[in-house]
């Protein structure tokens, strides 16, 4: 079974994340066979280290695979969906399926949790579309709740779940109960309203319920946690919020070896 690296929020460095993980390998002998980004991965059409590869089809020095976060151009998103093997070794993972990655069954759903997209997920699926007369960026990327339904009717089995947001039974301690900052909560494509209503997607708690992976990852917080969720019968899901590449407060990856050994 293969070595995969889960990686936090890039937000378009992916050259300092390669060259991070190439430094480990060659100082620890530790071989990494794939990289599993939990979005935010910095799908601009300029601007970015993803934005350089895709223009000059630079093939991934480390076979990558990727889910959408907030901080993507939908556009672009939708190129790389249609020109999907454009990037030799870099593999954008479905939203709402589940991905064999080197023979790990890894669940994946895109975006970040709006409470009124989630009541309306034709909001998010029109916003995604080009062209379009009143596209929003940031609401292409919220979560689209028939992705989460789809992910829900796939046969399992789910040995990983990643998302970008977090459950609402694993958001972060320093987050809960926390009205989101204004301007934040604007970035993210929320009104007022929906920003004293945040707290993690109630749609993964389901996913984590029906599945019960022994991993799930996700990013989006620029910290670090972990934690455990315990279903019945006898079984836990070890989550942790990776923290995002290059800030404070706990690591950005973390190094598992299948099955369950970590690094």
């Amino acid at each position: 079974m293969p070595t995969l690296c889960f990686v936090g929020d890039t937000h378009g460095a992916l050259l300092k994340m390669y060259a991070a993980l190439q430094d480990f390998m060659e100082r620890t002998g530790v071989h990494i066979d794939g990289i599993v980004q939990v979005g935010d991965l910095g799908v601009f059409s300029r601007g970015t280290d993803w934005s350089a590869m895709w223009n000059s089809r630079t093939p991934a020095p480390i076979p990558t695979w990727a889910i959408m976060g907030n901080h993507e151009e939908p556009q672009m998103v939708a190129e790389w969906q249609r020109d999907s093997a454009r990037i030799a070794g870099m593999t954008l993972m479905p939203d709402g399926g589940i991905l064999d990655v080197l023979g790990v069954k890894i669940g994946c759903i895109w975006g970040n949790y709006s409470p009124v997209s989630w009541l309306n997920p034709a909001r998010v699926q029109a916003n995604r579309k080009y062209p379009g007369n009143s596209h929003s960026a940031r609401i292409a990327m919220h979560i689209d709740r028939t992705a989460v339904e789809r992910l829900l009717e796939t046969p399992g089995p789910m040995d990983v779940l990643i998302t970008h947001d977090s459950a609402t039974v694993t958001l972060p301690l320093g987050f809960r109960g926390r009205k989101m900052d204004p301007l934040i909560a604007e970035l993210l494509g929320l009104n007022t309203e929906e920003a004293a209503l945040m707290g993690g997607c109630p749609g993964f708690n389901e996913v984590l319920t029906r599945f019960k992976p022994a991993r799930y990852f996700f990013g989006h917080f620029h910290t670090y946690e972990h934690g455990f969720v315990t279903h019945q019968p006898e079984a836990v899901t070890r989550w942790t919020c990776l923290n995002a590449l290059g800030y404070d407060g706990g690591p950005w990856s973390e190094i598992l070896t299948f099955p369950g050994e970590q690094r």
